[in-house]
C-alpha cells in the first residue's frame, strides 16, 4: 500500500549497467509513493530514497558515525542516497515481519538448506542477544527449525546468552569492524581492549576482515594481548600473503572462509583486485600448512548457501568467466570437503560430536550421489539429509543409506 516500505537486498554496483550505486533520486522515480531501501549484497551499504532518508531522520547536517560514509550531492551537499557502514542508524527503522510470516520464512529456508545438505548453522548476526536466542529456540522447540545452531553475540550484548546445549549453543562474539577504502574502525589499541575484555569474561571472539589492511589491523591487535588463548576465529580472511599466513598461525587464531566466491562472484571482484591481492586471494592452502583450522562457510545472505559451491571453488578456484584465482592455493576434494565438515567442527570446538561419521557422534548426516571430484560437479547433488538420526530431506524414493 502506499506509504508503507519497500525493501530490497542483494545488488551489487558492478553487476549494474551504470557500474555505480543507485541515488536517491532514481529510487524516487521507481517508488514515488514509499519509502524504499535497497540493501547491498554485502550487507555494508543501503540506498535510501528521499522518503526513507526523511523517515530515518537523516540530512546533510546528519554527522557519519565512525568509520562510516554518507554519499553526498555535490551540488548542495545532502545525502545522495547511499549510506556506507551506517546500519546502527537504521535499526529498526522497518518494521518487524510478523510472527506467522517470520515462522513461514524459516520453515521454507530450511527446507532449502536442508535440501543443500546443511545440517549446522552458524548465525552470524552481529546484533543477536538474548532475545534473538529466545526466538530461534522457540523455532527449534516448535520444528520450525530443524538444524543446530551456533548463535554469534553481539559484543554490544556480551553476558545476555547462557551457553546453551543440544541444538542451541552459544557460538563466538561477533566483532564487525567498519571496513571502507581506507579506513578501518576500529584501530588496532581500540580493537585489542574490545579482545582483552572478551577474554576477562572467558569469550572468545570472531573478527570480520576482508582486506589487507584489515587484516594487518586485526593481527595487531591480537599481537597487542601478547599471547591470546585459543579459540579466536577470524571471519573471511579473504586476502592474506604468506607472512600474514604465519602470524595468524603463531597467535592460534582460526580462520572462517568462503570459497564459494571464487566459483558464484569472482568475476565481479576480480575487476577491483590487484595483482598482488590476486595471487593472495582465499589462500586456504596457505592457511592450512602454516597450521591455521580453517572452516568453510557460505556467507550466506551475501551467497548462496551452498557447500558444494564451496567445494568446488576451493578445488577449481575458476570463476563462472573461466577467470583462474590463485591456482596454486587449490584444494583436493577430500581436504575441500573437510573444510565443511570437521574442518567447522573443529573451529566450533565441536570435533569431539560432530563433523566425522564416528560411533558416538550426532548423527547429522547427508548422503551424496558421488564424492566430489568423481563425477562433473553440475552432476554432484545431496540424495539424503539426516538430522538427528532421522531422515529430514529425500531428494529422490532410490536414495536410501546402505
Amino acid at each position: 500500500p502506499p506509504g508503507t516500505w519497500v525493501r530490497a537486498a542483494g545488488y551489487d554496483e558492478r553487476a549494474l549497467r551504470e557500474g555505480r550505486h543507485p541515488t536517491r533520486r532514481e529510487l524516487d522515480q521507481a517508488a514515488p509513493g514509499h519509502p524504499v531501501r535497497l540493501d547491498h549484497r554485502s550487507g555494508h551499504a543501503t540506498v535510501l530514497n528521499s522518503l526513507g532518508l526523511k523517515l530515518a531522520g537523516i540530512t546533510g547536517s546528519t554527522p557519519e558515525p565512525p568509520g562510516g560514509y554518507m554519499e553526498r550531492d555535490l551540488a548542495d551537499g545532502e545525502p545522495a542516497g547511499l549510506l556506507v557502514e551506517m546500519n546502527e542508524m537504521l535499526d529498526g527503522l522497518l518494521p518487524p515481519p510478523a510472527p506467522g510470516e517470520l515462522r513461514s520464512a524459516v520453515a521454507e529456508a530450511a527446507r532449502r538448506l536442508l535440501a543443500e545438505g546443511i545440517t549446522f548453522l552458524q548465525d552470524a548476526t552481529p546484533t543477536n542477544g538474548a532475545a534473538e536466542w529466545r526466538l530461534f529456540g522457540d523455532l527449534q522447540s516448535e520444528g520450525v527449525l530443524p538444524q543446530a545452531v551456533s548463535l554469534m553475540e553481539c559484543y554490544d550484548h556480551l553476558g545476555e546468552l547462557p551457553e546453551g546445549k543440544g541444538r542451541l549453543l552459544r557460538g563466538p562474539v561477533k566483532i564487525m569492524p567498519k571496513e571502507l577504502e581506507h579506513e578501518f574502525y576500529p584501530q588496532a589499541g581500540l580493537l585489542a581492549a574490545i579482545l582483552r575484555r572478551i577474554e576477562a569474561a572467558g569469550r572468545r571472539a570472531a573478527v570480520h576482515v576482508t582486506t589487507r589492511a584489515g587484516l594487518e589491523t586485526v593481527l595487531e591487535a591480537f599481537e597487542a594481548l601478547g599471547r591470546p588463548a585459543p579459540g579466536h576465529r577470524i571471519e573471511h580472511c579473504s586476502v592474506a600473503a604468506e607472512d600474514a599466513a604465519r602470524r595468524i598461525a603463531a597467535l592460534g587464531l582460526a580462520v572462517v572462509t568462503q570459497p564459494g566466491f571464487l566459483f558464484e562472484s569472482a568475476d565481479l571482484m576480480l575487476r577491483r583486485l590487484s595483482d598482488a591481492d590476486r595471487s593472495d586471494l582465499y589462500p586456504i592452502r596457505r592457511l592450512l600448512e602454516a597450521g591455521v583450522p580453517v572452516a568453510g562457510s557460505s556467507d550466506a545472505p551475501v551467497a548462496a548457501p551452498r557447500p558444494l559451491d564451496g567445494i568446488r571453488g576451493a578445488v577449481e578456484r575458476l570463476s563462472r568467466g573461466g577467470a583462474e584465482l590463485a591456482p596454486a592455493q587449490s584444494l583436493t576434494a577430500s581436504d575441500a570437503l573437510a573444510l565443511f565438515t570437521s574442518g567447522a567442527a573443529r573451529v566450533l570446538g565441536l570435533d569431539r560430536e560432530r563433523g566425522s561419521v564416528a560411533p558416538g557422534f550426532v548423527a547429522d548426516l547427508v548422503v551424496l550421489n558421488a564424492l566430489p571430484g568423481e563425477v562433473p560437479w553440475e552432476q554432484l547433488s545431496v540424495d539424503l539429509t539426516v538430522i538427528a538420526g532421522e531422515v529430514a530431506y529425500e531428494r529422490s524414493s532410490s536414495a536410501r543409506l546402505d
